[in-house]
This record gives C-alpha cells, sequence and structure tokens, in this order.
C-alpha cells in the first residue's frame, strides 16, 4: 500500500484511526490497522483502479449509460469518459430466426459485402 501511494495511505490513517505519523507505530500494528481500513478509503479504491471517485458515482454513471441507451444509441458512454475510455461502441448481438440467415450474414461479414 505504502508503495502504491503514502499520501493515501497517510490521509485514510488520519481520517480513521487519528494517527499522523503511521512510521511511529510497529510494522505489524501499522499492517493490522492498513487491512482494517474501509472499502471505500483513498487506498482501497486506488488499488482497485478507481480515480477518486466512490462506488456510489460509478453506479449512478452505470444507470445514466442504461437509461441513455433506451432513449438513443448515438450517446457517449458516461463510464468510458469516466475511465478515459475510447467511448466507442460495443458491437450488438444479432439473431436469427433461422440456419439459413445465419449463414447468409456470415458469408456477408467473410466477404465483405
Amino acid at each position: 500500500m505504502i508503495a502504491l501511494d503514502e499520501d493515501a495511505l497517510i490521509c485514510d490513517f488520519a481520517e480513521t484511526y487519528h494517527i499522523y505519523d503511521y512510521r511511529g507505530l510497529p510494522a505489524a500494528n501499522a499492517a493490522t490497522l492498513a487491512a482494517g481500513l474501509r472499502g471505500n478509503s483513498r487506498i482501497r479504491m486506488k488499488m482497485q483502479g478507481i480515480v477518486n471517485d466512490p462506488p456510489v458515482v460509478w453506479i449512478l454513471a452505470l444507470i445514466a449509460d442504461r437509461v441513455g441507451k433506451l432513449f438513443s444509441n448515438n450517446l457517449t458512454s458516461i463510464t468510458d469518459m469516466m475511465t478515459g475510455g475510447s467511448g466507442k461502441k460495443e458491437k450488438q448481438a444479432m439473431a436469427f430466426d433461422s440456419g439459413e440467415d445465419y449463414e447468409a450474414a456470415r458469408k456477408r461479414l467473410l466477404e465483405g459485402v
């Protein structure tokens, strides 16, 4: 945790345990306290790849993306913007009524027609 972001760990220790100098603790105690930090602490979120956004923000963004897809297919995904993703739309799944329909679509894709 220290190697990942020492400042975040210091802030979490100060906020959670009111410890402002973790280096004064025995290593085993500091490790125990670090392991006891809640899941939405700064260091835990950074370990999970979440950049300064609490999980509630991600949930709201996912809801907005899903609702937006109901009304428009041309919306840029909010979650893509939050992660710095490409914003490219994923290919939609295709359904076929018969084997012949499948083979015709497969042929069009393979031949580039």
